[in-house]
């Protein structure tokens, strides 16, 4: 018999729609704060002085959000640490 379970640590396993969902998040949060910065950079082209980057709002909340559900779906690595262990 294998006693090997009972000494590993468990780890949490990402789904492979989790992972999809999460890279297509990230993609659409990286497009739009592009997107974002690009306009930002043209109003202080044509306006002659930079205003503040009012994009950061939105990328921070976006980041956030990503990188909430990374973490409660398993972290980037796909486990989760147990046992008081760290990454």
């Amino acid at each position: 018999m294998n006693d090997d379970f009972l000494t590993r640590p468990l780890t949490a396993r990402r789904k492979p729609r989790q992972r999809a969902v999460l890279r297509i998040a990230a993609a659409v949060l990286l497009a739009v704060t592009g997107i974002q910065a690009v306009i930002w950079l043209l109003i202080a082209v044509l306006g002659g002085h930079l205003v503040e980057p009012w994009w950061l709002w939105t990328t921070g909340a976006g980041a956030a959000l990503v990188g909430a559900l990374s973490l409660v779906t398993g972290g980037r690595d796909g486990s989760l640490p147990s046992n008081g262990e760290t990454r």
